[in-house]
């Protein structure tokens, strides 16, 4: 199956059942959603449903469910960082997740955002919703189109 290797049977058991057979045993008894560890269900609980914010930034004092998001936090707000560059312009971005929209817009040309009134396309449905109040006076909800 894959090379990992573990010091108890248990954690391989553990292993195959949730990474290779996909087992998500553990239900949350608030919401449909299951997990492969019981950790992870303790976690999700833990957040969504008591909304826990246990994790502090120590700079702007800003909370969040998780530790690893006051990193990410700390590494794009306070110091800047963009670890993420665009390999054909140089470009980088905080999050790979712009990357990814900034590759499909700005180089592969997509436009997968149609306006229904004249068919104009846009990379960004932000754009399309600025296009539809201002051409078509349209008004938008929440960044959708209502």
């Amino acid at each position: 199956m894959c090379a990992s290797t573990f010091a108890r049977s248990s954690y391989l058991r553990l292993h195959v059942r949730t990474i290779h057979e996909k087992a998500k045993p553990f239900a949350c008894e608030q919401c449909p959603a299951t997990f492969g560890h019981v950790s992870s269900k303790y976690r999700h609980y833990r957040t969504v449903h008591l909304k826990r914010r246990d994790f502090k930034c120590d700079r702007c004092g800003q909370t969040f469910a998780e530790r690893s998001a006051v990193f990410k936090h700390c590494r794009t707000v306070h110091e800047g960082s963009r670890p993420y560059p665009c390999e054909i312009c140089g470009f980088r971005f905080h999050f790979k997740l712009h990357l990814t929209q900034h590759v499909a817009t700005v180089h592969e040309k997509q436009r997968p955002h149609r306006c229904k009134e004249c068919g104009a396309c846009f990379g960004q449905r932000s754009s399309l919703n600025r296009h539809s109040r201002q051409i078509h006076g349209l008004v938008t909800k929440r960044g959708a189109l209502s």
